[in-house]
């Protein structure tokens, strides 16, 4: 087993761990709650939805409770599964993305995404797809990108709708995507910008925050 391997088995155990913890927190806080409640009303039927309706304040200081306990676990799980992703994003650096006789699923670019480019979200989700596929072929890879129809019709407006999901495919194993996914872009955002001025899409639209002087900036060093 690759050292990578055994990062991501440590990634899934602490998220078994998590959900199993979750769960476990969860069942106590319904007890709590309902145990506040049987002292309230004995002879009432509970449920959550009643503790919530009737069994205040006490359910409502439960809930408080419960909560930050929540709050301050997730924010530990966050801050281990963070830690181990900085691990498989340095050891990815110089992992082997291994050989398929075959083609396995990266990424799906849903279109319904875009919807906020109007007619153009086809166009955005396809040149989404098509960066994956790129970063895919960059480490050697063969990608295709699949369309499947999800679903069409008409709005309450009567104009045409088509939500359509863009599958990125590439030449290696499960294993191989979760490298891939981790291995560093080789492309600069010159580059990038440069590929979004080719397929007619904006980059703003995928980096929200870039405004217009940075974006003309890395279009004139892509020019040279």
């Amino acid at each position: 087993m690759t050292e990578f391997e055994k990062l991501l088995e440590i990634r899934e155990q602490r998220n078994v761990e998590h959900t199993q913890a979750q769960k476990a927190m969860q069942s106590a806080f319904e007890s709590e709650c309902k145990a506040a409640y049987k002292v309230k009303f004995p002879k009432r039927k509970f449920t959550m939805q009643r503790g919530f309706k009737d069994g205040q304040p006490e359910h409502g200081e439960i809930y408080k409770k419960w909560n930050e306990k929540g709050s301050s676990m997730w924010k530990e799980h966050h801050a281990a599964v963070e830690k181990i992703g900085e691990q498989l994003k340095e050891v990815a650096k110089t992992a082997e993305i291994p050989a398929f006789n075959g083609m396995t699923i990266y990424k799906t670019v849903d279109s319904s995404n875009y919807q906020s480019q109007g007619f153009g979200e086809h166009r955005y989700a396809h040149a989404d797809a098509e960066d994956h596929a790129d970063k895919a072929k960059s480490y050697g890879l063969k990608a295709m990108i699949r369309k499947v129809l999800i679903c069409e019709g008409k709005d309450c407006c009567g104009w045409p709708y088509r939500v359509i999901e863009y599958e990125v495919w590439v030449s290696t194993s499960l294993l191989g995507v979760e490298i891939l996914e981790y291995k560093p872009d080789k492309e600069t955002m010159a580059e990038w910008v440069q590929k979004c001025d080719k397929r007619g899409v904006c980059p703003r639209v995928f980096f929200p925050f870039m405004n217009y002087e940075e974006e003309e900036k890395l279009r004139k060093a892509a020019r040279g």
